[in-house]
């Protein structure tokens, strides 16, 4: 378990690439110890208020961590600080599983520094936790599109970061792997772990999200507990009909479109 929760504050954050205005007066306020559902329809701001939040895009507004301004964070500190899994994110090197993750441990080494016992526990872990261990002899090369990305999530959990932001971790995923992935996720939180997750499967983000933020061109439609977003909310901004289910809002399956 972690000791003090970090947080990070997000003041009116605009970015604009190009001409096109990607994100809009972004105001949020992300924490340890929860996981926060990033949903909203293709092309919200999803991927990009993450990219952002990171430093890797220009952005208008105030960003902070722990009360210290982004851009005044060094690198380094700042790769301690939150862990990235980005949405297929391409291996080109035939490194095997064990030596990818182990990357993770990169931000706490000095260069050319070699694994410490520390290292190799926190890779141990996270290969378990993600349901990996039984892979960290394969080239990650030869591994499917589903394995890799959940070796790249264990990647990201080796840093063992305050923050982990997660683009759409269950996209190449079964549906049992999806749930292995989201409970993973949740015990990342539950050690004292801000979880940002971008997540398109709403029936997954209302059963294991805490707080949901429903991004809709580029601003905020919603920031509150997942279990009190509005079916009508999300309807108008999916465009799509609900079927059915009884008076759940959890039960949310896309049927129609409008």
């Amino acid at each position: 378990m972690m000791g003090a929760r970090s947080e990070i504050q997000i003041q009116n954050l605009s970015v604009r690439l190009g001409r096109a205005e990607i994100l809009r007066d972004v105001s949020l306020c992300l924490r340890g110890g929860e996981v926060l559902g990033l949903i909203g329809p293709n092309g919200a701001g999803k991927s990009t208020l993450l990219r952002a939040l990171l430093g890797l895009v220009d952005c208008e507004g105030v960003v902070t961590y722990d009360g210290a301004p982004l851009d005044e964070i060094p690198l380094g500190e700042r790769a301690r600080k939150v862990a990235y899994a980005p949405q297929g994110a391409p291996v080109h090197w035939p490194l095997t599983v064990e030596t990818l993750v182990g990357l993770g441990r990169v931000p706490h080494q000095t260069p050319h520094q070699p694994m410490s016992a520390e290292d190799q526990a926190a890779v141990a872990r996270v290969l378990e936790a993600t349901d990996c261990a039984h892979l960290k002899d394969r080239a990650v090369l030869s591994l499917s599109g589903g394995e890799r990305a959940n070796v790249m999530l264990a990647r990201a959990m080796a840093v063992e970061a305050p923050f982990l932001f997660a683009d759409e971790p269950v996209a190449s995923l079964d549906p049992y792997h999806q749930l292995s992935v989201m409970e993973t996720l949740e015990q990342e939180a539950a050690r004292g772990a801000g979880v940002v997750v971008v997540l398109h499967d709403i029936a997954l983000a209302l059963r294991f999200c805490d707080r949901l933020c429903v991004l809709n061109g580029g601003r905020v439609a919603y920031d509150g507990a997942a279990k009190d977003v509005p079916t009508e909310l999300l309807e108008s901004v999916y465009r799509v009909r609900v079927k059915p289910q009884g008076a759940e809002t959890s039960s949310f399956v896309p049927w129609k479109r409008l």
